[in-house]
Parts: structure tokens; C-alpha cells; sequence
């Protein structure tokens, strides 16, 4: 895949050509992806062809329908205006119209006029029906807006340094990174809200728009139940099983995806005999928390007012110390899963309504307010109860194999990021093992980890509830506000996965972040590089089979209605078939009913008279035909020229029935 192109309305480089969506199929797959400009060229032309279809399709059934009642029996007048009416068809719309006339012009006749035109009427009203249907959902023929990213950029942000410093990384990296969830955080707050304004981003660029997950708001405590505030108060968030292919947008035929999930399961924790106060100044009062021994520093608490995250990762059981900020509590041990906790720093906020939240806990009164808030009257002030707040979250992931050689869906237990780390590759032979490995670091490596990293990154606006903040002033919160933060870091964590795999096969354009950036080194990470789709409005992707199919449809019905009449008229001929039925048709042709009038006459001598177009004979081309007779308004009379009238009229006559 070597042609991209960068809609105006679409910052990625785009595939433009003939690609396989494998959400379809290999063969109802097949796609075609169009800028938006020839992509109209495109539909307007399938439009064309329906429109030309319809037309023949018509005459097919004009053709079929007036052999089906000819007859050399005597028949009434309806009868032949009905046959002349199929046989000089200007197509559906117009004979339509002209059926509907006749049965009006005869609606006093006993000859059950209605009856015996209504199933050409009805048949002509569906095919119009049918075809107008038919164009409508031709201009709809882009099948959807998906397309495939294709950078020569492709690469995913490595843990390789490659000599570059601790500096280096808080300089260029770790800025870099916060902006990318900053960015995903705008995303969860416009495009993941159910309720609220239409959002200004382009909320459908992903394959999907949000990631699906069920919120459990009354789960049982994910811990020791008595270090809970509530021993069914907890949260649970759930995203069940998410398909490479079907939600993160990776283009896999089926044997070639993985599937991952992930719960995050939160309480707030009491804070009674884990705290000690000390003055670190005279007259300063600070807080310690005890839910583990600091690793990283080695005291034996865990957080001291106003730092607000650390986290304790777990692998084969056992805490693993590298990467873990502290070592929990038995209560709170959870070898299972990686364990995070979350201070909720007061930092002399004042409350405008007592909140009764397990979090948030304002429930001291403070006073009453100076600025007059509520109808001219001062308004209750409260303050947390706690000067840090702690909340506990464990955070558990799965891999599987849907397509597993044993049969079915094989999967790794729930467990911490790296027991799932280590125990996914083993799932995939050696090919399925590149591609997950590639996909971990393109999408959850980067900025979609674990929610702590929303936290860290996006600091004092990691709280929805800072929106109803003034100055110092917060506006009463409802109970279950701790779960609405904690739902919205979720939402970030999802939606920097989106971003982190779209992010990845287009490349990294900050040209200071290309030395982290490591491009694929193997046939399944260039294949992954030329695999993720999006949704692009400057583009149009067509179903090939269906383009196929919508063409050669107009092409046989063209081809059938073009040679339908020949080839009726050889087998006739082959076979010694009485030729009445093809004969009229011929004969019912307005220019042979034209010549049918003018021969009566007596006016010209004609020659091919079997055939569509009938012509004068060479050598009496000189005889002028009639004319209309007008004086009388309501019946006209072809009337014929002065000269050729009477006896010259009658030996005209005689002569052409001694030639024939």
C-alpha cells in the first residue's frame, strides 16, 4: 500500500484504492476507497446506469406483455390502445401516465376497462417503485466511511532510551505524552457523554465512537470488607471482551485477532487507625497514611498530605518492587490485580452544601459565607472531614485467543498487567504473538494504561467536579461522585487506547519524539501498520462485489432488452411460429402506424413494411403525404393534397394490389 491521501477533513493519511474489510468477508469484503470527489464521479455514474436499467427494464416487459395479449382474434378498441401504448413505451414514468389516461378515458365503458389495465398498472407503479428505491440507495452505494490509515511514519513509542536521559524523557517524552491525554481526555468528555451538547470534535473518527463497559454502582468490596467504607458501596467497571477487529479498528481476517478486557474495581477506604499527625513546623499539622510501606523512599507510610497517587504492581503473585511505589496492607493485598490508591487532598475547599459522598466527605460546617450565593442569604460553608481522602481501585486485564488451535476461546486469567503480560504471548503461535506484542505497545504502552496515568497526567482536572468549582467555592456534589470521577478516568483510559492504536499507524509527526519512536521490524508489524481503520468524511469507501454485481445487472438487462426483439423474431422465423404476435408488434411501431394511416390514403408507395421503420419507395419519394384536417377541432382527419384524391386515388390503389 503505497497511495495515501489526507482528506481535508481528516488529519490521517489515508489508503486510496483496493483493500480487503474483513468485517465483510474476503469476497462481500473486497473495498474500494475514493476521495470524496471521485467518489460522487462514481455514484453519479451508478445512478446513470440504474436510470438506463429502469428504461430497459421497462421495455422488456413492454415487449413481453404485448406478445403475451396479441391476438389475431377481433378485440375492441382498449385492446389496441393498450398494445400501442406497450409497443411505443417512452418508459415507466410516461407509460404510467398514459395507462392512467386510457383507464380514465374509458372509465364509462362496460368493457371493465379498470380491470383489465390495472396489472399492467400496478406492475409499471412497482418498477417505478422499485427503481426509484433502487437510485436512491445508489447514491448510498459507499458502503461505509471506513478507511485504512497508510503512513510511511508507522511506528510505536519504545521503552528502548537508545543513550538518551532521564532529562531527555521529563523534556520531550513525558510532555508529549500528557498532551496525548489531554487529547483523549477531551475525547471522553464530548464524544463518551450520553447527555449534553453536541460536541464540537469529530466524535466518529474511531471505528467506534466509545468503547462499551458496564458500570456495577454496588459491588461488593474489592478488599478486606472492613477497610471499606461500605461493604457494597463499591464501583465496578467492566468492558467485557474487546475484539481487535471489531473495536479497536485492527483489519484481521478472523484466525488473526485477539480479544482483551479489563475491570477496574474501586472504594473509598476508612481512614481510622491508618493516620498519625505530626508537625513537620511548629504549629503545622501534617497527616500520614498507613496503607503500606513506602518503597520508593522507605518509610513506613504510605502517603503524607498533599501528594495524591501511588500504585503497587503485583507479578506471579507476589508484589513486584521495580515498578511499585509501595508495598499494601494485608487488607488491601491483592496479588491478583495492580493496586492503586488515590488521595483526595481538601486543600481548604469550601463547600456549598454538605456532601455526604464517601469520597469527597465535606460534611464539616465551616461557617457561613461573606459573598451572598442562594437569594441574598448567606450560605452554608463545609470542609472535608479528611486533609487526604484516600480511594482504592484494583485494576485487572485478560487476553484471549478467540481462535485458539484447541477449540474456541482460550484466555489468560484475570490478573495484574505484567501476569497478563507474561502469560498472553503463549496463547499465539509465533506470528499471533508479533502482532499482540506489537498491538500492546501501539495502544496500551503508550497513554492507554492504567488509570492511574489519566490521573497523573491530567492532575487537578482528573476531577469532573472542579466544573462547578469557583475560586475556592465547590458547588454541592451529589452522593455518587467519587464513581463519576472514577468512571470519567476510565473513560480517558479507553479512549487513549483508541487513540494510541490510530496514533500509531499514522506515525508520530513531532519531529522531536521520532528518536523514541521504533518503526516495525517484521512482516506482521508492517502488516499491522497497513491494517488500522478509521472513519474518514473525505472519503468513500464502495463494496467492490457490489459495484460488480450493480454493474454487470445494468449491462444484462441493457443487453437483453437491445437484442430481445432479433432474437424473438429469428426463433419465430427458425421454428415456423406464427408470426402474428411480431408482426403487430412491428406493426403497432408509430411510424408503421403512421404509414398505416397515410396508405389508407392511398398516399405513397412503402416498403419495408415488416420491419420497425418503413420508408417510401425510390422513384415515388416525390408524393407528398397528408396533412391534418382541423375544421373540425374535435375530430381531427388526416386530409390528403390537393391532386391525389378521387380517381387517382382509387388506381393507386388497384396498382399496389396488383404489386402485392
Amino acid at each position: 500500500m503505497d497511495k495515501f491521501a489526507p482528506g481535508p477533513s481528516s488529519p490521517y493519511p489515508v489508503y486510496v484504492g483496493f483493500w480487503t474489510n474483513w468485517s465483510q468477508g474476503s469476497v462481500l469484503g473486497s473495498t474500494l476507497t475514493l476521495t470524496q470527489t471521485n467518489a460522487n464521479l462514481v455514484i453519479a455514474f451508478v445512478a446513470f446506469l440504474v436510470t438506463v436499467s429502469t428504461a430497459n427494464l421497462w421495455g422488456i416487459i413492454c415487449f413481453t406483455a404485448h406478445h403475451l395479449y396479441s391476438t389475431n382474434e377481433p378485440r375492441d378498441a382498449l385492446h389496441h390502445q393498450r398494445q400501442a401504448i406497450l409497443r411505443n413505451n417512452g418508459g415507466p414514468f410516461s407509460g404510467l401516465n398514459t395507462l392512467l389516461r386510457l383507464s380514465w378515458a374509458w372509465r364509462k365503458s362496460k368493457r371493465r376497462s379498470l380491470r383489465r389495465l390495472m396489472p399492467l398498472i400496478v406492475l409499471t407503479a412497482a418498477l417505478m417503485g422499485g427503481f426509484t428505491t433502487a437510485s436512491i440507495f445508489a447514491a448510498k452505494i459507499a458502503t461505509s466511511s471506513e478507511v485504512l490509515i497508510s503512513s510511511p511514519t508507522c511506528g510505536v513509542i519504545g521503552n528502548d532510551n537508545r543513550g538518551r536521559s532521564a532529562i531527555d524523557n521529563m523534556q520531550v517524552l513525558t510532555p508529549y505524552m500528557s498532551r496525548g491525554v489531554s487529547v483523549a481526555a477531551n475525547y471522553a468528555q464530548q464524544c463518551y457523554a450520553t447527555n449534553g451538547p453536541p460536541s464540537p470534535l469529530d466524535c466518529g473518527t474511531y471505528v467506534k465512537k466509545r468503547m462499551p463497559f458496564t458500570v456495577t454502582v454496588n459491588a461488593s468490596c474489592p478488599f478486606d470488607p472492613r477497610i471499606c467504607r461500605r461493604v457494597n458501596g463499591s464501583l465496578l467497571l467492566d468492558t467485557g471482551l474487546m475484539d481487535s477487529h471489531d473495536d479497536f479498528g485492527i483489519n484481521a481476517p478472523s484466525n488473526e485477532r485477539w480479544q482483551f478486557r479489563k475491570t477496574v474495581h474501586c472504594s473509598p477506604l476508612i481512614t481510622n487507625g491508618f493516620t498519625s499527625q505530626y508537625n513537620i513546623t511548629q504549629g503545622t499539622p501534617w497527616r500520614l497514611y498507613y496503607y503500606g510501606e513506602n518503597s520508593v523512599e522507605g518509610f513506613n507510610w504510605t502517603h503524607q498530605y498533599p501528594d495524591n497517587t501511588t500504585a503497587a504492581w503485583y507479578r506471579n503473585g507476589s508484589l513486584f518492587k521495580d515498578a511499585s511505589y509501595f508495598a499494601p496492607i494485608p487488607q488491601l493485598v491483592r496479588p491478583d490485580g495492580d493496586l492503586s490508591l488515590y488521595f483526595l487532598s481538601s486543600n481548604d475547599v469550601l463547600y456549598t452544601g454538605n456532601t455526604t459522598d464517601d469520597w469527597y466527605r465535606a460534611r464539616l460546617h465551616a461557617g457561613k459565607s461573606t459573598t451572598q450565593w442562594n437569594s441574598g442569604e448567606p450560605t452554608d460553608l463545609y470542609v472535608g472531614e479528611e486533609p487526604a481522602s484516600p480511594l482504592a481501585c484494583v485494576q485487572q486485564q485478560q487476553v484471549c485467543n478467540p481462535n485458539h488451535p484447541s477449540g474456541g476461546r482460550v484466555c489468560t486469567p484475570m490478573s495484574g498487567v505484567l501476569d497478563m503480560n507474561g502469560g498472553s504471548l503463549g496463547l499465539f503461535d509465533e506470528a499471533g504473538a508479533q502482532r499482540l506484542l506489537w498491538s500492546k505497545r501501539a495502544g496500551f504502552s503508550a497513554e492507554g494504561g492504567p488509570i492511574q496515568t489519566a490521573v497523573q497526567a491530567l492532575k487537578l482536572d482528573a476531577l469532573p467536579s472542579r466544573r462547578s468549582m469557583v475560586s475556592a467555592y465547590q458547588a454541592p456534589l451529589p452522593d455518587d461522585q467519587w464513581q463519576r470521577d472514577v468512571q470519567y478516568w476510565f473513560q480517558v483510559s479507553l479512549a487513549a487506547w483508541q487513540k494510541g492504536f490510530v496514533d500509531s499507524a499514522a506515525g508520530v509527526s513531532n519531529p522531536d519524539v521520532a528518536p523514541w519512536v521504533q518503526a516495525p521490524n517484521n512482516t506482521e508489524e508492517y502488516k499491522l501498520c497497513e491494517s488500522q481503520k478509521i472513519r474518514s468524511s473525505a472519503h468513500a469507501s464502495f463494496s467492490v462485489f457490489g459495484l460488480f454485481f450493480i454493474v454487470a445487472a445494468c449491462i444484462l438487462i441493457t443487453t437483453i432488452n437491445l437484442t430481445l426483439e432479433s432474437l424473438a423474431a429469428c426463433i419465430q422465423k427458425r421454428c415456423h411460429l406464427d408470426p402474428y404476435s411480431r408482426l403487430e408488434w412491428n406493426t403497432n411501431h408509430t411510424l408503421q402506424l403512421q404509414r398505416l394511416a397515410h396508405e389508407g390514403l392511398g398516399l405513397g408507395e412503402w416498403s419495408d413494411c415488416d420491419k420497425t421503420i418503413p420508408v417510401i419507395r425510390i422513384g415515388s419519394q416525390h408524393v407528398e403525404l397528408a396533412s391534418l384536417d382541423i375544421r373540425e377541432k374535435a375530430h381531427p382527419r388526416l386530409l390528403a393534397v390537393a391532386g391525389v384524391t378521387g380517381s387517382r386515388m382509387i388506381e393507386m390503389s388497384r396498382s399496389r394490389r396488383e404489386q402485392w
